[in-house]
């Protein structure tokens, strides 16, 4: 609501509100609503407050639905209308499920975390090469291995949003945190519209002095490789990390585990990251054993400071030059055992295989 009234206050855009949620009491203390609003849709609010600037003048569409909703005609034809989205739904669905999709404009993707001490802004190009689902993984790995990572999402109540959102009743936030970010936020949103490059950046404040520090991630190019009924979305980051691992330790191999998150409903896999092999590995020129010093609490501090999205997905390793990227007797043996263990969560097991100028990705299920 904030977002929208400071656009309107602008005449920025012409704009379609969606979103199915209603006006509760406990809303009231950070939404532009007012109290004889509870029970109101919050796009018919939000419509009425912009609308009212202006008279006549500015004209808002309000759509009380689910933006992923395919089977309201509204809703499609808003979108297919639209040549850009705006998504602050607070959840992990709605940005995966546009993002899959060809017929719909450029996305960019905005929230506060659990705290309200940082905000997010995630930018696709304009040609839409990469993707909010590719940039929700690389956002996940710049809080892994940046020093601002460790407290990023720190208040977080569950697995199922990216933070603690406004449908929480137990969340505790300022609303002048909220109004504070919302115009960083509606400020850089107008101003790299007219980008085309992508973009992702990162605003912690100091709630005390009223500090702000920005943070630009680099972005990296997708790619996605499909294997059986699953599509692996990586990136070339990752490729790049992989490739310059493998170079510290030849002439032998060397290997670790992979870090991402599944989603079952887009039937997708998503790398985040990969870990370099424990201390108490094995490797020679022809062979590599991880080992498990230190990786239960590596691993324990990538869920934490990821909200307990990002976690274990499978194995990495590399092989020696001259011999190609494509599993080895051996590593089929490997993964059919490591599917055989993950089965037992319903999810697939995954083998990445690091070569001297190619990349394998492996998949199998139980």
């Amino acid at each position: 609501s904030a977002l929208s009234e400071l656009w309107a206050k602008e005449a920025w855009g012409q704009w379609t509100l969606i979103d199915p949620d209603y006006i509760k009491p406990h809303n009231i203390v950070r939404h532009a609503a007012n109290d004889f609003h509870i029970g109101h849709f919050k796009v018919d609010v939000v419509k009425h407050f912009m609308e009212a600037n202006y008279h006549n003048d500015y004209s808002v569409v309000a759509i009380p639905d689910s933006v992923t909703n395919d089977n309201n005609h509204l809703v499609k034809e808003a979108i297919n209308a639209a040549d850009f989205l705006v998504d602050a739904t607070t959840t992990l669905e709605a940005p995966r499920d546009l993002s899959r999709k060809d017929d719909v404009p450029r996305l960019c993707s905005v929230f506060l975390t659990p705290s309200g001490c940082s905000s997010v802004l995630l930018l696709e190009d304009a040609d839409r090469k990469v993707r909010l689902e590719s940039l929700e993984a690389q956002y996940y790995r710049a809080i892994i291995e940046a020093d601002w990572g460790a407290t990023h999402l720190v208040g977080h109540q569950g697995s199922l949003f990216v933070g603690a959102g406004c449908r929480d009743i137990s969340m505790i936030l300022s609303n002048e945190a909220v109004l504070l970010h919302a115009a960083t936020l509606a400020r850089q949103v107008r101003l790299l519209r007219d980008q085309t490059e992508p973009c992702m950046r990162v605003w912690s404040s100091n709630l005390g002095t009223g500090a702000i520090v920005a943070q630009e991630i680099p972005v990296h190019k997708t790619v996605r490789t499909t294997s059986t009924v699953w599509q692996v979305i990586w990136d070339t980051g990752i490729q790049e990390k992989l490739r310059a691992i493998r170079k510290v330790h030849l002439p032998n191999e060397t290997g670790g585990v992979v870090l991402g998150y599944i989603d079952q409903k887009l039937k997708a896999i998503y790398v985040v990251d990969v870990l370099p092999a424990p201390p108490d590995s094995d490797a020679d020129p022809t062979g590599f054993t991880r080992g498990v010093d230190g990786l239960e609490a590596s691993l324990q501090e990538v869920v934490r400071r990821t909200a307990n999205i990002v976690g274990y997905i499978g194995e990495w390793h590399s092989h020696p030059p001259s011999v190609s990227a494509k599993p080895s007797q051996t590593d089929r043996c490997l993964i059919k055992k490591l599917s055989e263990i993950l089965a037992q969560d319903g999810l697939p097991a995954l083998m990445l295989i690091v070569g001297e100028a190619e990349f394998s990705l492996s998949v199998r299920e139980i």
